[in-house]
C-alpha cells in the first residue's frame, strides 16, 4: 500500500510542533559479555518506542538529530539511538580475541538493536508499542531484531534500506563514492544538522570503520559479504506472518538504492510505502533531517492505525 506524502507539508507540521525540552539518558545494554552503549531521548514519559538502527557506515551522532526530531513530533514516543559495536574500543565485542557462536557477523547489528530494544523496555515501564527504524543496512538489522526479540514488536519501517533492490557488492562498492560526494556536497545541512564539520564527521566514521576492519579482518568480511548479498524480503514476510507491520520509506534519487526500483520490486509487499524525490539521496536522515522525521512520524502513525484495526478485527 503506497501513501502519497508531500514533504512540505510534512516539515510545516514539524516546524508547528511544540518543542519542550528532552532528556537523554545514556545507557549501556548487555550483549553476550560486551555491551551496547546507547542513549535514549525522552520527554519523561513515554507509551512508545522506536528504536534508530544504524547503517552498516553509520554512526550514532549521525542519528541523533533525527531522534530528537521524532520525539518532538510525538508527545508519547522515546527514541533509542545507539553505537555500532565496531565503534566501541576495549568493550569486549570490538576485540578481535571475543569470539561467540552467537554472535554471527550478519547479523551483529539486528542482535544490537535487539539488545537495546529490549533494555530500554526492561528499564522503563508502561511501553505499549514498540517499533524498530531500520537505515540502509540498518533495515535487514531491523528486521532481524523484531524476528527474535522477546519483546512483541509492532512495526518495522525500512528506511532507504537494503536488501530489496537486487544490489550485490561490488554494486555497492562502485556506488559508495558518488554517496560519499553526496554528503559533502551537502555541505551547509550536514552543518545545521549534526553540529560539527561534514568532512571532520566523515573522517571519524571511516577512522573507525578501517580500525574495525583491521582488528577484525574475518569478521569485517563476513559483514561485508553479506550486505552486499543480503535479501531483507525473506525477514519481511517471516515479520508480517508474525503479526509485525512493515513500512518501507525510500528515495527516488538514493544512489544506493533507488526509491523507483524499491517500489517496483516490494511496495506490494509492504503494509505502507512511501518514496520521497527532490533532492534528497542516500544520506537524507543526516542531510534532510526534518523531511525525514515528519515523513517517518507519518508512517508511524499509520503503521499504528493497521495493527489497531487487526487487533479490533
Amino acid at each position: 500500500m503506497e501513501t502519497i506524502v508531500k514533504p512540505d507539508s510534512c516539515v510545516s507540521a514539524l516546524n508547528s510542533a511544540a518543542v519542550t525540552n528532552l532528556s537523554s539518558e545514556h545507557f549501556s545494554a548487555p550483549l553476550e559479555g560486551g555491551f551496547v552503549d546507547g542513549t535514549l531521548i525522552h520527554r519523561g514519559s513515554f507509551s512508545k518506542l522506536a528504536t534508530l538502527v544504524p547503517g552498516y557506515f553509520g554512526i550514532e551522532r549521525g542519528y541523533k538529530p533525527l531522534a530528537r526530531l521524532l520525539v518532538e513530533l510525538d508527545d508519547e514516543l522515546a527514541v533509542a539511538t545507539f553505537e555500532p559495536l565496531r565503534c566501541q574500543p576495549q568493550r569486549g565485542l570490538w576485540t578481535s580475541e571475543f569470539v561467540s557462536p552467537l554472535l554471527v557477523p550478519h547479523r551483529l547489528l539486528g542482535q544490537s538493536a535487539r539488545a537495546v530494544t529490549e533494555h530500554v523496555a526492561k528499564t522503563h515501564s508502561g511501553i505499549e508499542e514498540v517499533s524498530l527504524i531500520g537505515h540502509s543496512t540498518g533495515g535487514p538489522g531491523a528486521l532481524n531484531a523484531a524476528n527474535h526479540s522477546s519483546l512483541i514488536v509492532h512495526n518495522v519501517i525500512l528506511l532507504a534500506s537494503a536488501g530489496v533492490t537486487g544490489h550485490n557488492a561490488l554494486s555497492l562498492a562502485l556506488k559508495a563514492p558518488i554517496v560519499l560526494w553526496e554528503g559533502l556536497s551537502n555541505h551547509d545541512r550536514l552543518v545545521a544538522n549534526l553540529g560539527e564539520e561534514p568532512a571532520y564527521f566523515f573522517l571519524n566514521s571511516v577512522h573507525d570503520l578501517v580500525h574495525y576492519a583491521f582488528t577484525n579482518p574475518l569478521r569485517t568480511s563476513g559483514e561485508a559479504l553479506a550486505v552486499g548479498q543480503c535479501n531483507a524480503m525473506k525477514n519481511v514476510k517471516r515479520a508480517r506472518a508474525l503479526g509485525i507491520k512493515v513500512g518501507g520509506l525510500f528515495i527516488n534519487n538514493d544512489a544506493f538504492f533507488p526509491g523507483d526500483v524499491a517500489k517496483r520490486m516490494v511496495s506490494s509487499d509492504l503494509d505502507s510505502f512511501i518514496c520521497l524525490g527532490s533532492d534528497m539521496g542516500h544520506l537524507a536522515p543526516q542531510t534532510h533531517t526534518s523531511e525525514i522525521a515528519a515523513t517517518l512520524h507519518v508512517q508511524l502513525a499509520e503503521l499504528g492505525k493497521l495493527a489497531t484495526a487487526k487487533a479490533i478485527a
